[in-house]
């Protein structure tokens, strides 16, 4: 919570959000002063080609009196590309692969 003179004790609601729809959500709940919390949101989709967004929203009550609010970070962000290539990737990688075919052919003698 800060420097301990927080009077927002609401550690917030965590969500990981993609393309509008929430995938992962965390209430921390209440915090006590000098308190460290970490934790995770993970989730799989699987995703069509082209263009999405990915969010992380920290949503907390708002005081109208003055006080301090807890420090909050978000470290370690990762959207993991690793899946099934795009048609075109396909594509490019399948005329490459029969070129050199075409080349050892020839070379080989085959």
């Amino acid at each position: 919570m800060g420097d301990a003179g927080g009077t927002n004790a609401d550690g917030g609601d965590f969500r990981l959000i993609l393309d509008g729809s929430t995938l992962a959500d965390h209430d921390v709940g209440s915090i006590n002063a000098n308190q460290i919390i970490s934790g995770t949101l993970t989730a799989n989709v699987n995703l069509s080609a082209g263009t999405h967004t990915f969010e992380i929203d920290i949503l907390r009550h708002y005081l109208t009196s003055p006080g301090g609010t807890p420090y909050q970070y978000v470290t370690n962000a990762v959207a993991d590309g690793n899946g099934v290539p795009e048609p075109g990737s396909l594509v490019l990688m399948g005329s490459g692969v029969l070129g050199l075919a075409g080349v050892l052919r020839r070379k080989l003698g085959f």
